[in-house]
């Protein structure tokens, strides 16, 4: 398992190679090979991160995918900005980086939509969805045409519509996690405002 850290304030950690020592605003990755050495750094960078210190995330290693049971999750950040360059387009993909590791298994998805989406001013918008799920499985699969335009409850969701199954155990293996934003009426360079993020969690068994 590799365990990748951005620091915000200089940190140490015990237990890691080289006493675990980031610099503030750097972002360093380390490999771990036993649940005990796990379970001692994840208490001190809980403490961290509760001090604001650090954010962290787990990734799959090449070496060492991690003990069996733990959860790994793919994130995507989404925001208005991100479609200033869409001049002639109504719907875009947004890929998280890099395919599923062999062997991923779903174990769930969660959204959390911190800003509705708008055209502000200009009012030629008449609505923008969310769908999300993989390159191959199916891109609604997760989060199938759920509204976050103006009116859209904020907060966290875990999907819904017609054709998703967000908590149906699927082999993800391989499969890239995306999302797409539609909107009607108008192209996506308009959107004057939203934020979204949207999280697939999933779990590497043992090989059979």
């Amino acid at each position: 398992m590799k365990i990748i850290i951005t620091a915000v304030n200089n940190i140490e950690i015990p237990y890691l190679p080289d006493g675990g020592r980031v610099s503030a605003g750097a972002t360093k990755s380390f490999d771990l090979q036993h649940n005990k050495t796990w379970d001692d750094v994840k208490v001190k960078l809980d403490e961290l991160v509760t001090d604001g210190d650090c954010s962290y995330e787990l990734a799959p290693s090449d070496a060492y995918p991690g003990p069996d049971g733990l959860i790994y999750k793919r994130s995507i950040e989404i925001g208005f900005a991100d479609f200033a360059e869409e001049s002639s387009l109504t719907a875009d993909v947004v890929d998280a980086d890099g395919a599923l590791p062999d062997g991923a298994l779903l174990m769930g998805y969660r959204k959390t939509l911190t800003a509705v989406f708008n055209d502000g001013d200009t009012a030629v918008i008449d609505s923008a969805v969310i769908d999300a799920g993989f390159d191959t499985d199916g891109g609604d699969v997760l989060d199938d045409g759920q509204d976050i335009f103006t009116g859209a409850t904020l907060g966290t969701s875990f999907g819904a519509g017609t054709n998703a199954l967000p908590n149906a155990r699927r082999d993800v293996g391989g499969q890239t996690f995306q999302a797409t934003i539609t909107v009607t009426s108008a192209n996506l360079n308009t959107l004057a405002a939203g934020a979204v993020l949207v999280e697939m969690f999933y779990t590497l068994p043992p090989a059979v």
